[in-house]
């Protein structure tokens, strides 16, 4: 029991150990993919006028939030993503309106940070983060 309560241990120490680096790396991520857009946006500027993807609100919430857009007139395929802090895509918003917003739901959500983006024609416009704490 003594030995097995020992190797328990040390598998906590090394899944605590291995959780922590998936965090770290994960923000390492994120930073390269915040560059990446800010290369991006550099590059094409002319692109990107007209489209917004603002900050939600409340940012952390417990029961839904609202993520406000804006897009340039005539704009097609353009939806909001949100995504897990491993990439996994979960649920996608199709957007119709040039402008307004999206209420997302806590309950459709376990508690966590997330991931949210503006995607239009298959091209990120832009990234955000939203925290979800149920209390």
């Amino acid at each position: 029991v003594k030995e097995q309560d020992a190797v328990i241990e040390q598998q906590k120490a090394v899944n605590a150990a291995q959780a922590t680096e998936i965090a770290r790396l994960n923000a390492e991520m994120q930073q390269l993919r915040n560059m990446v857009l800010e290369m991006k946006s550099a590059q094409n500027p002319a692109d990107l006028r007209g489209y917004r993807l603002e900050q939600n609100t409340p940012n952390p919430f417990g029961n839904t939030t609202q993520i406000r857009y804006a897009l340039p007139e005539g704009t097609a395929g353009a939806s909001i993503n949100v995504y897990d802090l491993n990439g996994r895509l979960l649920r996608s918003y199709p957007l119709a309106a040039t402008e307004g917003a999206i209420t997302i739901n806590g309950a459709d959500y376990p508690n966590g940070a997330y991931l949210y983006d503006l995607l239009v024609g298959g091209r990120q416009v832009d990234v955000k983060r939203m925290v979800l704490s149920k209390m």
